[in-house]
Formats: C-alpha cells, structure tokens, sequence
C-alpha cells in the first residue's frame, strides 16, 4: 500500500469519528409532532393496508386520506415496536450520520480531495442542525445527497448502473415522501436545461461542424489513398467550402459574442445528458408502482393550491438575520464564485438561483440547498485549489493524519459537538412534557368517553392524541383538513377553521356548533383560553401547568351573551377597524383585579404556577 492511500484511509477514519460525534450532537432526543401519528399510520397500514378512502384517527366524516410517508410510516412503526422511543430516536442519528457519510464519500470520489470534503460534510451538517428529526424528510435528503452524485458521475462516466440508481431513489421517494417526488425532477431540469442551450449555441453548433468536416476529409483520404481522382478532388473541394463557410460564420458569431460572453461561465455539451433524460423519464414511472394512485403526480400541486402553506412555519419566508450560520456559508460561497477564476457551469448557477429563491419562501428548502450547494461547492473550492495550489491540501492532509493532529482535530470537533449537544439534547425526555399533554390524554382516557365525544385541540399536538388513541379534530397532517384534499366528500374547510377560531379571526362558538364539538382542550397561555374560562357555557374538568380541558354545554339550556352583560359596548365598526366602549359597570366592578402604571407607563401583571393571576 503506498502513502497516498494510507493518507487517505487516515483522512477517512478522522472523518467517519469526527460526522459520528457531531451527528449525535445534532441530533434532538426529544421526537417532533410528526413521528406520532406517523407511528400510528404505520401500524394502520400494517394491519389493514392502505385504504385511501378512510381517515381512521380524526372524528370528520368522508375524509380520505392520500398516506403521503407511506413507506417510512411502515419503517418508523416497525422501529417502535422493536425499541419504542428509544429505538426511534438510535434511527434518526443513524439517519444523520448516515447523511453526513455520503456526503463526506460521494464528495471525495467526484473530487478527489478528501480533507476539503471532511471540512464541506462537517460545515453542511451543522447547518443542517434543526433538520434532524424523525420525519420522512431525513430519507428524502439522503435520495437528494444520492441523487446529485448520481447524476454527476453519470455525466463523467456515462455508466448506465447510475441511470438504474437514479430510477431506484425516485422509487423509494415516491413511496416514502410525496410531496418531495417532483423535487427530484426539478433537480434534474438544470442539467438538461444547460444542455439544450449548449445545443442551440452557435458557436459551439459551428465549431463541432467543422470538426466533423474536418474528420469527414481525413476519412477521404484514407479510402481514395491509392487512386485520388476527379472523384475524390471534387468531394474534398466540396467539404473545404463548407469549412470555409462555417469558418466564416463562426469569426462573425465571435466578434458579436466576445463583448458580451461571460469569462465566468460555463455552458457545458455533455452527450451523457441523454442518458440523464432516459433516466427521468423512466423515473417518472417510478410513481404509478406505489399503492397511492396518483398522489405522487397531484399531492405537491394540491398543496401549494390549498391554504396550510399560509399558517405553517416551515412554510414561512426565511429571514436569514435569525440564520447567522446560513449567512456566513451564502456570504462564503458568493465570494469564492466572485474572486475566483474557476468558471461556474451554468447548471450550478440554475441549482443556486433556483433553490436559493426557493428557501426565501420556504425556510425548509433551506436543507436542500445546503445538500446540493455542498457538490457545488467542492467542486469550485476544488479546482481554485488545483489552479493556485495543488500541493496545498496533500501537505495539509500529510500534517493531520500525524498523532497530535488528530487529536487535535477530533477535540475541536468535540468541544463543538458537546455545545451543541447541551443545548438540543442533554436534559431532554423523548416526549416533551410541556408541548405534548401526556398527563391530559391519560385524564381523558380515564374519564371521558373517547368514542363519543368530539374533542377540540390544538394543531401542533393533535398528533400525540392520535398516538394515543384518541380521535382529533386537526393534527399535524395539515393536507387532511384542506378541502383541496376532501372537497368531493366534506365541503368543510377544517384547517382554515380552526386556524381562524384559535386566533380569534372567528367566532369560536360557531366553529364548534359547527362541528359539533363537545369537548376542548387548550394550551392554558392560548389566547382562546382566556376568552373560554369566563364562558358560562363551560365547565373545567381538568387542568394542569400546560393544558386545560372543558365541557361544552350542548344543550337548549346554553345561555346566550346578553349585551348588558357584556364588558364592552360597540361604538363604531367599518370594514377594517371597530371601537368599543367600557361598560360603567365594568369600570367599577370591585370583583376585577386593578393594575397601576408606574412612572414609565408599565403594567406589572403577576401569576401563580397555575397560571392564574395574583392581585
């Protein structure tokens, strides 16, 4: 074995223990609102298979339901069932890790320069804290991450193994995240896209018809060796006119393209993109061999259609002043694309632009730009260094793999990943008590009738009722309660329904006569909560520090709000503003607890750990 692969198999053990300790670091003990009811799908679909047409786990009738994770569903569930909570949470570091590994790998085969690519997967799975989290989209980075290298040693190699991996990740995509199915072909649209323009350039068109001109006369003179005739002066004269006149044509399309061609850019004519399109277009089929009819095509359409994307937080814009570290590495990348005289291809300028503005409107898109500008991004640091300093990185890599180094290096890691695990994971329980009603959902099973009541909850906890057998009013699978999804069956809009009651925008008391509700529950801090605990029509069975729960009189003997006894008197109201004027009876009401202003102004409001106000 020679010294460079000793080196490299040191660079490689350095990484691996560096990405393990950090993924663990990165990795959050306590499980998100999704991993519940994706548990309780999962082992739907096991005992019963996927039936599009019912909903088993909310109250609301004729709402089908599209099983959008339903081959992660499966794979979470079966997880469980061998290591319950625990067993979840060893997956989804295994998930992290296993992210950062190919990265790391796929980076070095493509560039060859393993300690840049140690650097690049460490630097991407920082920024990727925040992702890692049991959900389907930890399976959906790894076919993306996959996908990319795929396609770029497809175009190196033309090997057609990778036009078959490329067909199997769309396949396990469309079957375990659909609404990420079409992203696989957006990434695929910059490649073909250079391609077609590189097709169509005029330059490029003439200089290749030259040189086939060019390679047409030499193959002349090889059969007419012996016997160059008329015959064969008459050809050769005929070929160097054409030459001549795409010469011509080409010094013309040059003296009109050379004040405007961009020195940085780089249309690359690769013939191994026709490979890439057969690849797609047979991915395409991948989403008919899934049990979900044609969801893989419809359900991403369907979304940006429908109105949950305006109320989730993922869906949110990105303010990237509350992203200092996503900052850096954009600032970082824009000056290593600017200063220096490595040309960027065209398909990575479409990737960046692309999945830049994409993450502007969506804070979630941010992973796959961090995973895709990863590729770039190597390969730009990769050949400035090749132009610069070729023999920088293989002096360095010969300094790190000595003893002090490494341990150095793994300290560094270390110390970083120690902060970084206090703050998300140390002191965690896997079910976070303050977020999910545990205490609550075992009240309820105990003494209120599961099967008849109609519970309203809240949407960021509604899948742990699930988890628990306890059927819901909304939950996390936003795409369920939008009428885009359920239009034909239930002409009721529960998503927008519930957003606008717990936010006040509508009258809650029509919402659940609406829906028959006779059960709610709230977050105890919720705005909703203040309005329901002075409402004579309902009765708290159950508080603790986090949740309340309330009876809701559904009878004929519910009292109605008379204006006398309301606090407020409406005074003026237009389409935008109204103004209310305080009762007198209400200003001297000596039940209400009074509030003085010190000299700056500021009310002082004190409360128990009941969350009860303390006069």
């Amino acid at each position: 074995m020679n010294e460079k692969k000793k080196r490299i198999i040191k660079i490689n053990i350095i990484a691996i223990i560096a990405i393990i300790i950090l993924c663990i670091a990165i990795t959050p003990k306590t499980l998100q609102e999704d991993t519940y009811y994706l548990i309780k799908v999962g082992e739907y679909i096991v005992k019963n298979g996927v039936d599009q047409s019912v909903e088993p786990f909310a109250f609301h009738e004729g709402l089908p339901y599209t099983y959008p994770h339903c081959l992660f569903s499966v794979l979470i569930y079966v997880i469980y069932t061998i290591g319950n909570f625990k067993g979840i949470y060893i997956m989804t570091v295994l998930f992290a890790i296993s992210i950062g590994l190919i990265l790391y790998f796929s980076t070095k085969k493509l560039y060859e320069k393993p300690l840049l690519s140690t650097i690049l997967a460490i630097a991407s799975m920082y920024l990727l804290t925040g992702f890692m989290t049991a959900r389907a989209q930890m399976l959906g980075y790894i076919v993306f991450a996959l996908e990319i290298y795929n396609v770029e040693r497809l175009l190196k190699t033309g090997n057609k193994r990778n036009v078959v991996a490329l067909v199997i990740l769309a396949l396990i995509l469309a079957n375990s995240y659909v609404a990420t199915y079409p992203f696989f072909f957006i990434l695929l649209l910059p490649y073909i896209a250079e391609y077609i323009i590189s097709i169509i350039n005029r330059k490029k068109y003439y200089e290749k018809r030259i040189e086939k001109l060019k390679l047409k006369v030499d193959l002349l003179k090889v059969k007419y060796k012996a016997t160059q005739n008329d015959i064969y002066n008459k050809k050769i004269e005929k070929i160097n006119n054409k030459v001549k006149k795409y010469d011509e044509k080409l010094s013309k399309t040059n003296k009109k393209t050379s004040k405007r061609e961009y020195r940085k850019l780089e249309i690359e004519n690769n013939k191994n993109v026709k490979l890439l399109i057969l690849a797609a277009m047979m991915a395409l089929f991948a989403g008919i061999c899934t049990p979900l009819g044609d969801s893989p095509y419809t359900y991403l359409i369907k979304t940006l259609i429908g109105n949950t994307t305006l109320f989730i937080a993922e869906h949110q814009p990105l303010t990237l002043m509350q992203n200092i570290p996503l900052l850096v590495a954009i600032i970082a990348s824009l000056g290593i694309i600017i200063f220096s005289d490595v040309k960027i291809k065209l398909r990575e300028v479409f990737m960046l632009l692309g999945l830049s503005l994409l993450s502007l409107s969506a804070v979630r898109q941010i992973s796959v730009l961090v995973i895709v500008g990863t590729y770039i991004m190597c390969r730009l640091i990769s050949e400035t260094l090749n132009r610069y300093q070729p023999k920088l990185i293989n002096k360095i890599s010969e300094k790190i793999i000595k003893f002090p180094y490494v341990i150095y290096i793994i300290l560094i890691v270390s110390i970083l990943s120690a902060v970084l695990y206090k703050a998300i994971v140390a002191g965690t329980d896997y079910v976070d008590k303050t977020s999910y009603p545990v205490e609550a959902t075992k009240w309820i099973k105990e003494n209120i009738d599961i099967k008849n009541a109609r519970i309203f909850n809240g949407f960021n906890y509604g899948s742990y009722l699930i988890f628990e057998g306890i059927p819901v009013f909304i939950d996390g699978r936003s795409d369920l309660y939008d009428p885009t999804f359920h239009g034909d069956t239930n002409p009721n809009d529960i998503f927008t329904d519930y957003m606008l009651s717990s936010s006040l925008q509508l009258d809650y008391e029509e919402t659940f006569k609406k829906y028959e509700i006779t059960h709610v529950m709230l977050v105890t801090s919720e705005t909703l909560n203040l309005l329901i605990a002075k409402d004579k029509n309902y009765k708290e069975l159950y508080k603790d520090s986090h949740f309340v729960i309330y009876e809701r009189n559904t009878g004929k003997d519910m009292e109605a709000l008379k204006p006398e006894d309301s606090n407020y008197s409406e005074i003026y109201k237009n389409s935008d503003f109204a103004i209310y004027d305080m009762n007198q009876k209400s200003k001297t009401n000596s039940n209400q607890p009074s509030y003085e202003a010190d000299e700056s102004g500021t009310v002082t409001i004190k409360y128990d750990e009941n969350g009860n106000i303390i006069e």
